[in-house]
């Protein structure tokens, strides 16, 4: 059977434990987890058991049920027969009727805009409404009546607190003072029995070395904690960072002396993280439980103080890796106490020192971005924490203002069932199924099973235990632990009601979640369609092409590549028969060759095994949509194709396309042209120039189950 499933590395949990807030842009299909102020997930696939649909099909083999024997070239082959049949001239076609010439199709529908962009320094329709969603965002943010608001509702203390940090006067002197004292009750530990104790409160839970957890998936549909050694910034403190840590330490009130002690010890600590990554590779990741712990002698509480935190499941286990027991034993010893502690304070400084007085921000804010161009970076690093923190409260004060929300979700819903039901019919025609009651009601299961999130995630933080004071630095520690304390509470949910969350709602785009088999379409991307509806009432051709392709390229994403094996409850799983990957693989293949090597622009070339599984999903939505538009009478095919070229208006530079090609998406320019170049119907409507360097020859056009 196939096996899609891919394990993850540990240098990079050790850069997930160690994350703190980063502006991350996020592509559509499956997202980064939007946890805990930029820290990202990874997971370990863990594959479910087939035992019984396996154990009925050799039975049904046995019993003398008729297999088919085929080779992997004449199931293929028939499937591309059965799609060539599929895409004969449609009824409707009258070669009579005068067609327009086409040489680039994104050219024709695109050249004007194109050419104002130019003038206006502008790069992509998205980026234009992106930044008319920044700029409502913001007088959301800076001009929203504090006064009309109840003290107790999350819309105020969300906005309260990003005021008073934007707000030079509110942090004075005095919020060093909270931050030093902060400190200090970590400087006054004088046992590791002491230091324990500090690790298992909510406010230091997030900052040491082993109760550190982060909140991530595990393969199997359920969420788990991923307990590993956490870096102070990601990597052992260069001589520049702990210049800057060093001169930030003594501005809260430290003495130059004890500063450099704490630093010193701190780089220390790091060094030893550092090897324990180098150490362990690939090494395999295990559950641990107490026993575990008790039999590999170490000495540390890990259970005791995770439990207290609420920062593993209430089985008491956690995820990390057998070389994770020496590390315990080695490190914590008495002799290390001020190692520890030195290592911990630097990591809360790291958080605090950031809303510390604007010199003691500056230090922190170099220390962890490297940047000394505080004045112009700030505001938008303190922007994007606010929504890490309560995206889910401001996004909803968008929807209020600037959204027809209910009235998309509505058609949302309908072009979604119009979407499932296409699929499913085509997954089922085209796919050549050995034991379609495993592979066949598998698919289709799962597409019934989706679930789809419309502008909001399924549960959010509702600030309830935010306490808003008069003290800068109080107010941001309680938002800390509000939203550490809301990601811990999804380890011990059921499968049954788990639900999405920690999507940024105001990023442009849309995802597929296969650990929920769902997916999100954001509220930045309703502003979009929602505008346009504004402006007057929309054709179906319209709706199809502004909302329909892209949720039936995020149902596509169900079974891309990375995706097929998870199945309708979001377990990663082996299904495929030999048979069915070949052909599956075929059609995947089939769109990396077409691609792979392909010049687009300033000479860049295309990566085709980057590309694949988002130009998967783009097929898939055009050939959906286009069976949709085959169902109804009289369809508009040019409204439809030139509105669907107008999603994607954009002028490239030499240095935009340059990260075009490293992203997993095609260029817009080919995401238009090459997409619908596949397609059979868009030569039905258009004359297109045979020497086009996007013209496709029918017998080279990709063919798979869309």
């Amino acid at each position: 059977m196939g096996n899609g499933r891919k394990r993850g590395k540990y240098r990079l949990i050790a850069a997930m434990l160690s994350l703190t807030l980063t502006i991350t842009s996020t592509s559509c299909g499956t997202p980064q987890d939007a946890s805990a102020f930029g820290e990202e997930e990874t997971s370990i696939s863990s594959e479910a058991s087939l035992e019984t649909m396996e154990s009925s099909a050799e039975e049904e083999k046995t019993e003398g049920s008729v297999v088919d024997e085929s080779t992997t070239e004449e199931v293929i082959a028939s499937s591309e027969e059965s799609s060539a049949q599929e895409s004969s001239e449609p009824d409707d076609f009258d070669p009579s009727i005068p067609r327009e010439y086409v040489w680039d199709f994104d050219e024709l529908v695109n050249a004007e805009w194109k050419e104002q962009a130019k003038k206006d320094g502008r790069y992509s329709l998205t980026n234009d409404y992106t930044r008319l969603m920044e700029e409502r965002l913001q007088d959301i943010l800076d001009n929203t009546d504090l006064d009309s608001l109840s003290k107790e509702d999350p819309l105020y203390k969300i906005l309260y607190i990003y005021r008073e940090q934007s707000n030079p006067s509110k942090r004075s002197k005095n919020v060093n003072k909270t931050i030093k004292e902060k400190l200090d009750r970590i400087a006054a530990v004088s046992s590791l029995e002491e230091l324990y104790e500090l690790y298992s409160e909510e406010e230091f839970a997030n900052y040491n070395t082993i109760s550190g957890s982060t909140v991530s998936d595990n393969g199997n549909g359920y969420r788990a904690a991923y307990v590993l050694p956490r870096y102070a910034y990601g990597e052992c403190l260069s001589d520049s960072r702990s210049g800057y840590i060093l001169l930030g330490l003594t501005k809260v009130g430290m003495t130059t002396k004890s500063a450099s002690k704490i630093v010193e010890n701190a780089q220390k600590m790091e060094e030893k993280i550092q090897e324990f990554y180098e150490k362990t590779g690939d090494a395999e990741l295990i559950y641990v439980s107490q026993k575990l712990l008790e039999k590999n002698e170490v000495p540390i509480p890990v259970v005791e103080i995770l439990t207290k935190v609420k920062g593993i499941q209430s089985t008491g286990e956690f995820i990390s890796t057998p070389l994770y027991y020496d590390f315990l034993k080695e490190t914590y010893q008495e002799e290390n106490l001020e190692m520890l502690k030195s290592h911990l304070m630097v990591s809360y400084f790291r958080r605090l020192g950031l809303w510390g007085s604007k010199d003691v921000s500056k230090c922190a804010f170099a220390a962890l971005n490297m940047s000394l161009d505080y004045d112009r970076e700030f505001p938008g690093y303190l922007r994007y924490f606010i929504l890490s923190a309560a995206g889910d409260i401001l996004a909803q004060e968008y929807d209020r203002r600037y959204v027809m929300a209910d009235e998309i979700k509505q058609e949302t819903n309908q072009l979604i069932t119009e979407i499932k039901q296409v699929v499913k019919e085509n997954l089922s025609k085209n796919m050549k199924w050995v034991f379609p009651y495993q592979g066949k009601d598998f698919v289709e299961k799962k597409l019934d099973a989706i679930r789809v999130y419309i502008g909001e995630n399924g549960i959010y933080n509702d600030l309830s235990d935010v306490v808003v004071t008069d003290d800068p630095i109080d107010n941001i520690i309680s938002l800390y632990v509000s939203y550490d304390n809301f990601q811990r509470e999804d380890l011990n949910r059921s499968m049954e009601v788990r639900e999405a969350y920690g999507a940024n709602m105001f990023e442009t785009n849309a995802y597929y979640i296969p650990s929920l088999n769902a997916m999100m379409i954001s509220t930045a991307w309703l502003t979009m369609y929602s505008d346009r509806k504004s402006q007057g009432d929309l054709a179906y051709e319209e709706k199809l092409a502004y909302l329909g392709v892209v949720l039936a390229h995020e149902i596509g994403h169900a079974y891309d590549s990375n995706n097929i094996y998870y199945n309708f409850r979001g377990v990663s799983t082996s299904w495929l028969e030999e048979k069915e990957a070949d052909q599956y693989n075929a059609w995947r293949d089939a769109i990396i060759e077409f691609f792979d090597g392909k010049e687009v622009e300033f000479g860049y070339k295309l990566d085709g095994e980057l590309v694949q599984d988002e130009t998967f999903a783009d097929l898939i939505a055009m050939g959906c949509c286009l069976k949709l538009l085959e169902e109804r009478k009289n369809s508009d095919y040019d409204l439809f194709f030139k509105s669907f070229a107008k999603q994607y208006a954009s002028y490239e530079t030499k240095e935009t396309m340059k990260y075009r090609v490293e992203h997993t998406h095609l260029p817009d320019k080919e995401r238009v042209n090459y997409v619908l170049g596949q397609f059979d119907r868009f030569y039905k409507t258009y004359d297109v120039d045979e020497e086009s360097p996007y013209y496709v020859p029918a017998e080279k056009r990709l063919i798979g189950f869309w």
